[in-house]
């Protein structure tokens, strides 16, 4: 599988077709973090950097487990929209972007864009003082609430982005496992909570309602004292509110709970306030019909199978779970809260 990824002639020379002052001899250096994709950054004699990102048509961190490389044309697409679409106008201001397209090869899957610099991700960033949580929490509420009212049952971002590879891949990864991860920690309920799993993945594998960032984690959020960026939009679609709210929701939710430092906790805590509230709030102003009674069962049932998934499933390794036992104290007081926010338990969309 490996045999895919270009070379340094191939990275260079496509650099150079859309980056001044990218040469023969600038240095490009493998970055890591991503799970999905393979990333450099690439030098220019004047100091400016950039970001080459290659798609694989597998999962980078787990080679076994293939997935669609068209998700890098999707990404592209998004970056691009994002510099033309007026319905998108309405983000601007926020203090929350994404980085700036530069160029692509939809062929090779390469994508070329703006290099962030040193910002550390939420996760990163948690350890340190110096940033206000509450009110970067909050504009990411509003810049992903805005997101979503602005795309609200738009036919163009329907019929561009409609992401089915990706949510199948997801629907197989992610949902069909949760009984197999239930499973390994012997659930009595392992069969009724894999139901459901399922059926929620089954109706993320169709066009929804608005588009969704997709992949709304720790580390694709990098902080800047009153600033973020948002990268890695290769999993975006126009799917439904609960893909993006409830996943970030359930990572701030373990951030929680794998500290044991209670300054951590604080920002965490102040951070998942303001962005949940945030969102919340806009959505009711503006469009209240864009969560529906339906939407909020979406939210409880995937905040659980995330939990699943980095706890028992594929995703766990090279995480804050990594290593843990299904019979670990911890792994089991995170299954617990999944089966909650499954079987409803706890308010959806609510800080």
């Amino acid at each position: 599988m490996n045999s895919t990824r270009p070379d340094r002639n191939e990275l260079i020379a496509f650099a150079r077709r859309y980056a001044s002052g990218v040469s023969d001899r600038s240095p490009l250096e493998q970055l890591r973090g991503g799970s999905l994709n393979f990333v450099w950054r690439i030098h220019s004699p004047s100091g400016k950097s950039f970001i080459i990102k290659h798609a694989p048509p597998y999962i980078a961190s787990v080679p076994d487990i293939a997935f669609d490389d068209s998700r890098i044309v999707f990404e592209v697409n998004i970056l691009k929209a994002f510099q033309f679409r007026n319905e998108l106008n309405q983000l601007i201001g926020i203090s929350v972007r994404p980085p700036e397209f530069l160029g692509s090869d939809n062929r090779r899957h390469l994508l070329l864009m703006e290099d962030i610099g040193a910002w550390p991700d939420l996760l990163q960033a948690v350890r340190f003082t110096g940033y206000n949580f509450a009110s970067l929490g909050s504009n990411l509420g509003a810049y992903i609430a805005q997101l979503h009212l602005q795309t609200y049952q738009n036919k163009w971002f329907a019929d561009n982005f409609a992401n089915l590879p990706v949510q199948r891949t997801r629907l197989q990864v992610q949902y069909n496992g949760c009984l197999e991860f239930c499973r390994r920690a012997h659930l009595p309920d392992a069969e009724k909570i894999g139901k459901l799993c399922r059926q929620l993945g089954e109706k993320f594998n169709t066009v929804g309602k608005c588009l969704i960032m997709g992949d709304l984690w720790p580390y694709s959020i990098l902080l800047g004292r009153e600033e973020i960026r948002l990268i890695d939009w290769e999993l975006t679609h126009f799917g439904r509110p609960a893909q993006d709210v409830a996943h970030l929701s359930a990572h701030l939710w373990m951030m929680f709970h794998r500290t044991s430092r209670p300054s951590q906790k604080d920002r965490i805590g102040r951070f998942r306030q303001t962005f949940l509230a945030s969102y919340f709030n806009e959505v009711a102003r503006q469009k209240p019909e864009l969560i529906s009674a339906e939407d909020e069962r979406d939210f409880q049932i995937h905040f659980g199978a995330e939990i699943l998934a980095r706890t028992l499933g594929n995703f766990q390794n090279n995480y804050l779970y990594d290593g843990l036992t299904p019979e670990h104290p911890v792994i089991l007081e995170a299954i617990a809260e999944a089966r909650k926010w499954i079987y409803g338990d706890y308010a959806a969309f609510k800080p």
